[in-house]
């Protein structure tokens, strides 16, 4: 037996890590960076198995407070009485715009 795997995302491959248990079961593993779609292709001795390559959606991560930012005019000016507007981005540790905080 010898599975292998690769994981392609928007503009990177992930580097795969395998580990056979030796009962005829492995577990990959992977860290993507960027949100997207990935391809996930497994293979058996170079052929890919059922179903391979399958799509994998990669959201954000949580929100990081050290790649988050604000903008807005509400960051320059205020005015007593008006209400003020202030943008704030999450984003995660690799810097993914965040859909959620």
């Amino acid at each position: 037996d010898r599975f292998s795997a690769a994981v392609e995302g928007p503009g990177e491959t992930l580097k795969c890590e395998m580990m056979d248990y030796n009962d005829g079961t492995y577990t990959m593993t992977f860290v993507p960076t960027k949100t997207g779609l990935l391809k996930v292709n497994v293979s058996h001795d170079t052929h890919p198995i059922a179903n391979s390559p399958f799509e994998v959606v990669c959201k954000p991560g949580p929100a990081d407070p050290a790649f988050s930012d604000a903008s807005g005019p509400g960051l320059r000016d205020a005015e007593v009485g008006l209400h003020q507007t202030i943008t704030v981005q999450g984003r995660d540790k690799y810097n993914n715009s965040c859909d959620r905080g």
